[in-house]
């Protein structure tokens, strides 16, 4: 079957193109189940308990040893059938035992926090049924909170947003659309599916808003889907380097017990008689290393306990091994390699006319409101003073997202939001604790302003306001933030034609940091106090701004992974980031972790996921110099990495 990309139709023209209709009967959902499929994912299944026993029994040095074991028991050697029964025993339960562990805590991963229900609009009503019966076609509706059902193309949204960290390994959520797409110039390469924004992909979950699409594709056709089905399919069963060596040690050491037989049968004249057979079947009993195969097992064990203890799981103790000889480790970004939560990390003072004053940095723990200030925040004086209060206050006033102290008086910080949020209210936190001095608490920076309506963000405008009256002042107030490229043309002072303005938000932008402007407007032209600014058109209340200056948030680094990345190249491994971030994002973070040298780096050692995808369909993994990075990575595009690894 043809495989359409529905992102680059028109709501219209995938309605029409899935088969869809208003009157889902049940004959239409039989229909639509057998020409695309069901919406269940084929699952890598675990080793049973009996599996598990077999499997360690049945190997070549169980059988050898099994072998030594007849022949101490017709020599009636009792003390080695003893020793063997128990070296059989000692070696395969540990083994068993282990990886029976492993497979119980991989079955439990793969059931955790899976989706049962999913709503759909049937029969003109909004009902609930179970993941797998959704078909091509149907309607579904997402709200916050929600797990997407399958892979979906949106038509009606309402401040949407969807978490797919599962799918693309970015933090922060995507803001979604409807519209369709502009195909890109090279026809060989498609969108990114972290590009995909009027699209939303099955396991992904609903930060915010609300929104309806069309599924279209079901089960294994599903993102994540393809990549299920990959690695269900491409396990193999192929013997470690260690278990040959000890195979064939094994029985080279028979082969010399047999030798040692033939030549005490030879010394015996070829009678062979009981002692005879007594003195050779001993040799062969003998020249075994019993003890050698408990003590890899045993060291195999304990590793095993190790790596568990590092939130590692190894399914099968000899797998250990290979570790040895690793070249290559091709690692997600998010999470992984750095924390997964956005802090702050910039903020850029400004004239109105867009004139840098100063670049502010805070150091200091995550989730608290202190930080060690690049300049000390109460050494600013004049201008600079009132820019940064003005600042303040517009992170304070201009956020829906609550952080407070975990207790009275505590440093600490807990907060419920998106990541970016969140980094907001922590930096605003910190500016107030700089300036506690002066202002007080972050709490007396909005105890005089009163709440009068929210255009929350839009992926249109790219900004969100709230308006605000002060009864103690007597005044209006508009805070807004957004996305640079939204607010500057809309603020008065032209900042967005200052060339120093620019050049600053460039070179956050090539460290990987996500930026966003601030900017205000007092005295709002409400009919009264009491009106609410959603009352009057967008457009004319986010206009004539003051711009204020930058905030930086960023997902820094592990220190952790920056002393692993150092060992593993010092150990000649190769290390590589697959993320689905933006390439100037994965760049930035891969020199600071150390993947790629500081400077401009080489053609090929950053790409995108569809341009790997276009390159190894060309030439069929046959790449000379793979990437060190790959951005906008799909699940699939990184199995391809693996496999052309």
């Amino acid at each position: 079957m043809e495989e359409h990309k529905y992102h680059l139709l028109s709501p219209e023209d995938v309605f029409n193109t899935v088969g869809g209709t208003k009157e889902h009967t049940e004959q239409w959902v039989t229909q639509q189940r057998e020409k695309f499929g069901s919406n269940k994912l084929q699952e890598a299944q675990g080793r049973s308990l009996f599996v598990v026993i077999i499997s360690n029994f049945l190997n070549a040095i169980t059988a050898i040893l099994g072998a030594v074991l007849v022949l101490a028991c017709i020599l009636e050697e009792w003390i080695e059938a003893v020793v063997v029964v128990l070296v059989i025993l000692l070696n395969s339960s540990i083994s068993i035992v282990q990886e029976y562990k492993s497979e119980q805590s991989m079955d439990a991963i793969r059931h955790l926090g899976g989706a049962t229900l999913a709503t759909v609009v049937r029969e003109g009503r909004a009902q609930q049924i179970p993941l797998a019966e959704v078909v091509v076609g149907d309607t579904v509706e997402l709200k916050q909170g929600d797990v997407v059902p399958a892979d979906v193309r949106l038509t009606e949204i309402s401040r949407l947003e969807i978490d797919e960290a599962i799918l693309t390994g970015e933090s922060v959520p995507v803001s979604k659309t409807t519209a369709a797409l502009t195909p890109p110039e090279d026809k060989h390469q498609d969108i990114a599916v972290g590009d995909r924004t009027n699209m939303a992909f099955r396991q992904t979950s609903v930060s915010q808003g609300s929104g309806r699409g069309i599924v279209v594709f079901v089960g294994e056709g599903t993102e994540i889907g393809k990549i299920a089905a990959r690695l269900a399919s491409g396990g193999t069963n192929k013997k470690t380097a260690l278990t040959l060596t000890m195979e064939r040690l094994m029985y080279f050491l028979v082969f010399v017990g047999i030798v040692f037989g033939v030549f005490i049968f030879w010394a015996f004249q070829w009678n062979i008689n009981d002692q005879a057979l007594l003195y050779a079947s001993a040799t062969l009993v003998a020249i075994l290393p019993e003890a050698a195969i408990v003590l890899i097992t045993v060291t195999m064990a304990i590793s095993v306990r190790r790596m568990a203890e590092a939130n590692a799981i190894v399914r099968k103790m000899t797998a250990l091994e290979q570790l040895g000889k690793v070249t290559d480790i091709c690692s997600d970004k998010t999470g992984t390699l750095t924390e997964g939560k956005m802090r702050p990390a910039r903020l850029v003072l400004s004239t109105p006319d867009g004139t840098p004053m100063h670049e502010l940095t805070p150091e200091g723990p995550a989730n608290s409101r202190k930080a060690n200030w690049s300049k000390p925040l109460a050494s600013l004086a004049g201008e600079e003073t009132e820019t940064l209060n003005a600042i303040l206050r517009a992170l304070a006033l201009c956020s829906t997202t609550s952080m407070v102290q975990t207790s009275p008086g505590s440093d600490e910080l807990e907060g419920y939001g998106s990541p970016t949020e969140l980094a907001l209210m922590e930096m605003a936190w910190k500016i107030s604790y700089g300036l506690r001095e002066t202002i007080g608490s972050l709490d007396d920076v909005r105890a005089p302003w009163e709440p009068r309506g929210t255009f929350d963000f839009d992926s249109k405008t790219k900004t969100m306001s709230r308006g605000w009256f002060s009864p103690r002042q007597g005044g209006s107030l508009c805070t807004v933030k957004g996305a640079p490229e939204a607010i500057l043309p809309r603020c008065a002072g032209s900042p967005m034609d200052n060339g120093k303005l620019t050049s600053v938000m460039d070179d956050l932008a090539s460290q990987g940091l996500r930026v966003l402007a601030l900017a205000e407007r007092k005295d709002i032209a409400l009919e009264d106090p009491s009106a609410d600014i959603a009352n009057l058109e967008r457009a004319d209340v986010e206009k004539d701004l003051k711009f204020l200056g930058l905030c930086a948030v960023r997902d820094p680094p592990k220190q952790s992974s920056i002393t692993a990345v150092a060992q593993c190249f010092e150990a000649g491994i190769v290390v590589r980031m697959l993320t689905g971030d933006h390439p100037a994002t994965a760049e930035a973070i891969a020199k600071e972790i150390g993947i790629i040298p500081k400077g401009p780096p080489g053609s090929s050692l950053v790409i995108t996921g569809p341009r790997l995808d276009a390159i190894v369909a060309m030439t069929g993994d046959g790449m000379n110099e793979l990437p060190l990075i790959v951005a906008r990575c799909s699940p699939e595009s990184k199995v391809r990495m693996v496999e052309a690894l």
